[in-house]
């Protein structure tokens, strides 16, 4: 494990424990959503990412990191008047299954600009199976309803779990532009 990885675990837990404990002290709404996609070729390190329009997705990693039927597929799903896009990128993965779940998402109440947390897990293959030990960089996309009030990412929180002996997911980064 290199040192930046280390510091990179280290701020994600902080975030994670800042924002339950931000959770802890101000109302907080959980948000309603639908995935949409998952992909393994994303950002290289941990982010949430959210746009409002067809141009910002057009001018992000998104756009290539699917392949022009799934891009045009994801379009389809969106109405811009109304709601907004979230992609949660996972950040480096060894051994990823191919399963990106986003757990959760909600929006923090109770202050002027509201925050959004989000919650995903990302499937392993499992430490009884065979492994190549393939790179991948996890991400999934989701939309919701556009909120009265809107701020970025208040905190992310992002985590394994064993998905039995799956066929392991390679993927190049495609860092946001």
């Amino acid at each position: 494990m290199t040192p930046f990885t280390n510091y990179l675990r280290f701020t994600i837990a902080t975030i994670a424990i800042i924002s339950l404990v931000l959770s802890a002290c101000v109302k907080a709404k959980t948000i309603e959503y639908d995935q949409l996609f998952e992909g393994f070729n994303g950002p290289r390190n941990p982010h949430a990412f959210y746009f409002e329009s067809k141009s910002s997705i057009d001018n992000s990693w998104i756009k290539l990191s699917l392949n022009k039927g799934e891009y045009e597929k994801l379009l389809s799903k969106i109405d811009f008047g109304h709601q907004i896009l979230v992609a949660v990128a996972v950040g480096e993965r060894e051994s990823a299954s191919g399963a990106v779940k986003i757990t959760y998402f909600r929006q923090l109440t109770d202050l002027k600009n509201p925050p959004m947390d989000i919650s995903a897990l990302v499937g392993i293959v499992g430490s009884g199976c065979a492994k190549k030990g393939l790179i991948s960089y996890p991400f999934a996309l989701a939309v919701f309803e556009r909120p009265e009030k809107f701020q970025t990412v208040g905190g992310i929180d992002i985590g394994n779990f064993d998905d039995g002996c799956k066929t392991e997911k390679s993927g190049e980064p495609n860092d946001p532009r």
